[in-house]
């Protein structure tokens, strides 16, 4: 009995161990733009689910559609490296918005948290604007116009 205690209390403090680094290539997205998203396991930890923590919340107040609450996202390499690029961010503003407190976990969604980023998704001013850029950039720059 003592044998099996102890070998869960090893098995549960590395795995509490094992942490991993989210990282982003910006904290500012704009529609039609690309977007980069990489985890780093460390210890590796090769082929192993990778699960999402994020409230997304459009510019005026309303819930956004890419929260996620534990949600499995894809799973690590060979190397333990989870990246995922989206080539193009969809050109529409229910996309916009703030992405707060988005955290990983690998492994499983009870395993360590990564450190948590937040950042935004925003129509750019380049080109012609759309009928609904107004939604899709936050408050305080419509004010400075």
């Amino acid at each position: 009995m003592n044998k099996i205690l102890l070998t869960l209390l090893v098995s549960f403090s590395m795995s509490a161990m094992a942490g991993s680094t989210l990282l982003r290539n910006t904290t500012n997205y704009y529609l039609n733009h690309y977007a980069f998203q990489a985890v780093y396991t460390n210890p590796i930890q090769a082929n192993q689910p990778v699960y999402s923590w994020r409230t997304h919340t459009r510019f005026d107040g309303t819930p956004g559609i890419h929260s996620q609450n534990g949600e499995l996202i894809g799973y690590t390499d060979s190397q333990g490296v989870f990246i995922s690029v989206v080539p193009r961010l969809p050109f529409d503003p229910v996309h916009c918005g703030w992405i707060n407190q988005e955290r990983v976990a690998v492994g499983s969604p009870y395993a360590r948290k990564s450190n948590a980023i937040s950042y935004t998704i925003k129509a750019g001013r380049v080109g012609p604007l759309p009928p609904w850029y107004n939604e899709c950039v936050p408050q305080s720059i419509n004010n400075e116009k």
